[in-house]
């Protein structure tokens, strides 16, 4: 156990130096003395509230920049537009305050801002008088701040009026529906439906099941998320006389989620495990005969068969699973932290971590040890037009020691890999790649690690509903993999 802790100590290590290398920004050289004066800056607030307070205490209208950092007209406007002489001077007849869309979207919507950046400009007494839409020259903003100064001071404008729209085209337009799935949602910039919520189901880890990766959220602050999840896969593999397996398995969780912050979420799941003889057995072999894929002697067994079966060795017992052992053979609770660091910015990603602590309530097959689980996830996620990257790393530290006499390792590194494609701004399509350590020694091929490629799809079917499909096939990855599988979700919020 000391080896394994001191291991988990050099890789914990790692991970907050590759951490505060990810959210630290570079420094450069030379002393306090060497740096120039700052320009003069407009103050903004970040809290709305007491900038429309301030607003109608001073008599002075208030403007409201809404922006991203992955926005780049906002970027060029920050450093530019907003820090020119004449803007600072001018900006001194108003209140402003800067609301950044991916913390606080619901609040965009309410707003109606469909691009950013923008400027809303309103009277001390809150009534909206003008939007300035895109990116300006200093010139052009000048202007256009001064002559709206000029009509609220004048009282030109009735109360009645529509506000002046002035549009620029160089402008970011924002993906998102304004009372649907993420109404309310934060980094949704940077984060998209998200991949497939899907563990490793190559054959060996239904030993035990590893725990799904972790990506960053867009849960935002007082918002809850129930999920439901099924994932059901045919597992045929054989080496003889090493071992055989022929039968299928059937991972079901239910999960709530909470938002205590923008940043910080928790959650509580209850997942159930189940194993039993071949159902999709006439439909696998119809289809390799369809594309002429070989059965591999799938043929050659009776249909709906339920075999588990390693051979003993010199390293092992063997384990020979019956009729009596299908069925729910594992119950456990998990309870998951999870921090959204940083939403990312129009260079780095999303960034998240999160801690899955998971505690068995049940288990038909594993003994010794403990019957708890702890796993860490670090996670990025970044958009590129209507495509969205995500990448996780994953460490799990298991409890029990062994399955049936099998001795298992009591550690587990995996990695995930997927590509969202946003291609309707309700549905994606998806194609992600999980590779996990395997989860015994010495069992020939099951003992290596298993490279899953899920295909998926997921599909906003009305007001905060999200459904979600995945397509398991080891055509694409052989080896130690599933067969077959079909994975469905629903994910509501509230």
């Amino acid at each position: 156990m000391r080896k394994h802790l001191k291991k988990i100590e050099g890789r914990t290590l790692l991970s907050l130096i590759v951490i505060w290398l990810f959210i630290c920004p570079p420094l450069s050289a030379g002393s306090e003395t060497d740096l120039p004066e700052k320009p003069a800056t407009i103050p903004f607030s970040e809290n709305l509230l007491q900038a429309l307070a301030a607003s109608k205490r001073s008599g002075k209208p208030l403007v409201i920049a809404f922006r991203a950092a992955w926005c780049p007209f906002c970027r060029e406007m920050k450093k530019t537009v907003l820090k020119d002489p004449d803007i600072v001077k001018l900006a001194r007849e108003f209140e402003w305050v800067a609301i950044d869309i991916d913390r606080d979207v619901s609040l965009a919507h309410s707003y109606e801002v469909t691009a950013v950046p923008q400027f809303q400009i309103f009277d001390k007494d809150g009534h909206l008088r003008a939007k300035l839409i895109g990116k300006y020259e200093p010139s052009a903003f000048h202007d256009h701040l001064s002559t709206v100064l000029g009509q609220i001071k004048s009282a030109k404008v009735a109360l009645d009026q529509t506000p002046t729209v002035i549009e620029s085209g160089e402008r970011t337009g924002i993906i998102s529906s304004a009372d649907y799935y993420r109404a309310k949602a934060i980094c949704f910039s940077h984060v998209g439906y998200g991949p497939l919520d899907l563990p490793s189901q190559s054959p060996l880890q239904a030993l035990r099941l590893g725990m799904s990766p972790r990506t960053p959220s867009t849960l935002g602050r007082g918002q809850w998320e129930g999920r439901l999840r099924a994932t059901w896969v045919n597992i045929w593999a054989s080496e003889e006389p090493d071992y055989f397996f022929d039968y299928e398995q059937l991972q079901t969780n239910l999960g709530l989620a909470y938002g205590f912050t923008d940043t910080v979420q928790f959650e509580v799941g209850f997942e159930t495990r189940s194993r039993f003889g071949g159902a999709m057995d006439g439909f696998i072999q119809g289809f390799h005969d369809l594309f002429n894929i070989d059965q591999n002697g799938r043929d050659e067994v009776p249909k709906g068969d339920f075999t588990f079966d390693i051979a003993p060795s010199d390293d092992n017992p063997g384990v020979n699973l019956t009729n009596s052992d299908k069925g729910i053979y594992a119950t456990s609770l998990l309870f998951t932290l999870q921090h959204n660091v940083t939403c990312g910015t129009d260079k780095w990603p999303a960034f998240a971590y999160a801690f899955t602590l998971r505690t068995e309530l049940e288990s038909d097959d594993l003994e010794g040890g403990s019957p708890l689980d702890l796993g860490v996830w670090l996670s990025a996620s970044r958009r590129y037009g209507h495509f969205y990257l995500y990448g996780t790393f994953g460490y799990t530290l298991f409890g029990r020691e062994d399955f049936h006499g099998i001795e298992l390792r009591d550690d587990q590194l995996s990695g995930l890999f997927a590509v969202e494609w946003r291609f309707n701004p309700r549905a994606s399509l998806l194609i992600q790649y999980l590779l996990t350590e395997g989860v015994a020694d010495d069992l020939e091929d099951l003992s290596s690690s298993s490279n899953e490629i899920t295909l998926g799809a997921k599909w906003e079917v009305g007001r905060g509903t999200v459904l979600e499909f995945g397509l398991i096939e080891n055509v694409i990855t052989l080896g130690n993999s599933p067969d077959f599988g079909i994975h469905f979700g629903i994910t509501t919020r509230f």
